[in-house]
């Protein structure tokens, strides 16, 4: 009588593949968690990204808008670089350039702008940003948004939607930082964007930070927004 049973060899080699399986499945939920972890860190990524286009869909200050037209006007800065400043007329016999530029800029001009119709102007009299104002729950520029505290994901949709984590927190900050560089030295300008907010006064340059915490590994993102304005938009009927 013949008896079947598994060889030696056989068992052995079994024992060695289900070894090799029991190594493998560590390995497997390792790559599993990265995964998740990766996932995480981009949602949080998209998240901060789309606040800050949020934010920067606002004006760059509320003083910008001229009421009467609409239009988006650059301001004056008490502390701004003296070589964005309003163009002022110089003392006679230069009048008559003067006039010339008042001719073209009725409602001013920056120093070293281009004459031209359509240019990004300034208002016909001084008129500063308004740096010591924020309004969280009704914004109308963009540093209304300084200082806003976002506590959890869930906190700000009506639904989770498909998030993986929905408890992370984002910190917004918004201000004035250095503008100065030698605009009128070369025809190059090399300008380093400051990464400190300026302690008091204000400037050209507004910096949006958006800090973000309780995920692995926090960061922050910066956006630059700059007081130029905005050129008039020509049209032509055909």
């Amino acid at each position: 009588m013949v008896r079947k049973a598994f060889t030696l060899i056989e068992l052995i080699i079994s024992i060695l593949v289900i070894g090799i399986a029991l190594m493998s499945i560590p390995l497997f939920l390792s790559s599993s968690n990265k995964s998740d972890e990766f996932a995480l860190e981009q949602e949080s990524v998209l998240a901060a990204k789309t606040k800050i286009q949020n934010i920067t869909s606002y004006k760059w200050d509320e003083n910008s808008e001229e009421s009467s037209t609409g239009k988006i006007r650059i301001l004056d800065t008490h502390n701004g670089d003296n070589e964005l400043q309003r163009f002022t007329c110089p003392p006679l016999p230069l009048g008559f350039f003067c006039w010339m530029w008042n001719l073209f800029f009725p409602q001013g001009g920056m120093m070293g702008q281009a004459i031209g119709d359509g240019r990004r102007e300034m208002f016909s009299s001084v008129t500063y940003p308004n740096i010591n104002e924020t309004n969280h729950t009704n914004p109308n520029d963009i540093d209304d948004f300084n200082n806003e505290i976002l506590i959890g994901l869930s906190n700000q949709e009506s639904t989770n939607l498909d998030y993986l984590n929905s408890s992370f927190n984002m910190g917004v900050r918004v201000g004035f930082v250095n503008d100065s560089a030698n605009y009128r030295g070369s025809k190059t300008i090399s300008f380093n964007f400051p990464s400190v907010f300026k302690a008091s006064g204000d400037s050209n340059i507004k910096m949006v930070e958006v800090n973000v915490s309780n995920v692995n590994t926090p960061f922050f993102l910066r956006y630059y927004s700059c007081n130029i304005g905005e050129s008039e938009i020509r049209s032509k009927l055909f």
